[in-house]
């Protein structure tokens, strides 16, 4: 960018539980790696980062997080080694409902998945309806998907809001499916993703 250009702050959480020494950073070139001078923020202990970068890159390019050996779960006190979880880029969020939008977002293997869909070809919107049917989801729990469980767990509330007990049992199978799906990015067995979610959609 220019000089004098604006810059701002966003900030925002990382979990499987909550992950600790994760790299968030913005990818200025696309190609998802973190270069030496695209801006970037290390998570505290609680999975909480705050970013600051030139509006205009904020609005246009995407975020990814990466772990590494370093970075640990801790609720499991343990690093699952080295993967990386991609963010909405702003595009993906300007496709979702309005009801979506207004929402707290936290980064987690669900919004990884619907950011694949969408570099895929598919709508934002429609990218979280697939993600939502194939874990049986009904429409109106789709916005659980892109919440931090972890934060959702501790608290029982959605929002600010006291969450039902089917959101909070949603919300639990949704983290421990989160997890699966963690491993096995981490261990680079992609393909098994669909099979351990069908498994435990049949539990």
């Amino acid at each position: 960018g220019t000089g004098g250009a604006d810059t701002r702050s966003i900030s925002g959480n990382v979990i499987d539980g909550p992950l600790w020494k994760a790299k968030v950073y913005l990818d200025l070139n696309n190609n998802g790696e973190h270069d030496d001078s695209e801006p970037f923020a290390i998570t505290d202990e609680n999975g909480n980062y705050s970013l600051t970068a030139e509006d205009e890159d904020l609005k246009t390019y995407n975020l990814l997080v990466e772990m590494s050996d370093e970075t640990i779960d801790t609720e499991t006190n343990k690093s699952l080694g080295a993967y990386t979880l991609h963010y909405f880029s702003p595009a993906v969020k300007e496709g979702l409902s309005k009801s979506l939008q207004s929402q707290e977002f936290s980064i987690n293997a669900f919004t990884s998945l619907i950011q694949d869909e969408v570099e895929q070809g598919v709508k934002p919107s429609r990218a979280v309806e697939n993600i939502g049917l194939l874990l049986g989801l009904e429409a109106k729990n789709y916005r659980l998907l892109l919440l931090d469980f972890w934060k959702v767990k501790q608290e029982k509330k959605i929002n600010g809001v006291a969450a039902t007990a089917e959101e909070l049992t949603i919300i639990n199978k949704l983290h421990n499916i989160a997890r699966v799906y963690v491993r096995v990015l981490s261990s680079k067995l992609k393909e098994i993703t669909a099979v351990h979610i069908y498994t435990n959609q049949q539990k």
